[in-house]
């Protein structure tokens, strides 16, 4: 399989590693060159790449593209590619899939008339833990989610997205959105309650919510970005089933110099039922629905 990537971030240190695992070919523009040679976790993969001079170049060679860019670049990428480069068969998108839910439903419209096959890298779908709390819901206890931690952006006062509510970033848009897709795979299709929790005023730090289904127990989550302690936990009742320090914390890591994602990365891109628009579109209900409220 023939592969491109969009975005200098993520794009390569994430995806390139999984694609490089599965034995893919990857045609990358030159602009990336000299940030993965600069890379002790990339520059090993600088002779299997196939560099071309542009990102057009890439999206004309390739089947499939990944796209890892803030959500509305994402939004205009995505448009330009089912348009122009009838050659590539399938995208691979970042969450949010777009800044809000009416423009990820917008854009799941077009993916959908143009026959696009469309996968959302959702990876706490394919965490360990989250069998855990699956066979969880099976009961009548009520089950929480708790996400403590201080963002990159709030450590180190950095201005981007990734902080926007506005612009698909933050506790609910950005960091939520994980949660969101796993309990909407679960069966959770309503929100009893949702609401952000804001700082000085303007920085929006903290997401709680509660969500219900069909013969399902009421899980309630709870999302703070800005924290001075780091946890992760689901509880049943008063048990905590899970307590690690953060969502990642149980992914087999067997090579340390790169991000421990690339292995749910790679199982994601290897898979052959990810591309389910009713899925994307159940996701994209209930996070409409978290944000109803707001």
């Amino acid at each position: 399989m023939t592969y491109t990537v969009i975005g200098g971030g993520f794009g390569l240190y994430g995806y390139l590693p999984a694609l490089m695992a599965g034995g893919n070919r990857v045609l990358l523009p030159v602009k990336y060159r000299e940030r993965i040679v600069g890379r002790t976790d990339l520059r090993q993969f600088d002779s299997r790449i196939t560099w071309v001079p542009t990102t057009e170049d890439g999206l004309r060679g390739a089947h499939s593209v990944i796209i890892a860019t803030p959500p509305a670049v994402q939004s205009v990428l995505v448009r330009r590619v089912v348009n122009e480069f009838r050659n590539v068969k399938a995208l691979f998108l970042e969450k949010p899939l777009a800044e809000s839910p009416s423009s990820a439903t917008q854009l799941l419209n077009e993916l959908e008339t143009h026959s696009m096959s469309a996968t959302v890298g959702f990876l706490f779908l394919r965490c360990p833990w989250a069998e855990k709390l699956a066979i969880a819901t099976k009961s009548s206890a009520s089950i929480s989610v708790i996400w403590h931690f201080q963002a990159h952006h709030f450590r180190h006062e950095t201005q981007t997205w990734k902080r926007l509510h506005e612009q698909g970033g933050g506790p609910l848009r950005f960091y939520g959105i994980h949660l969101i897709a796993l309990l909407s795979s679960l069966g959770y299709s309503r929100v009893s309650e949702s609401r952000l929790t804001r700082e000085n005023g303007n920085d929006v730090t903290g997401w709680q919510a509660s969500f219900d289904g069909e013969a399902l127990p009421t899980c309630s989550v709870e999302v703070e970005t800005s924290s001075t302690s780091t946890a992760f936990q689901v509880g049943v009742n008063s048990d905590a089933i899970v307590k690690m320090f953060d969502p990642f914390d149980d992914i087999p890591w067997q090579d340390w110099l790169v991000d421990r994602r690339v292995a749910l990365l790679a199982d994601l891109l290897g898979s052959e039922t990810t591309n389910d628009f009713r899925f994307l579109r159940d996701v994209t209900t209930l996070w409409a629905g978290a944000e109803k409220s707001l």
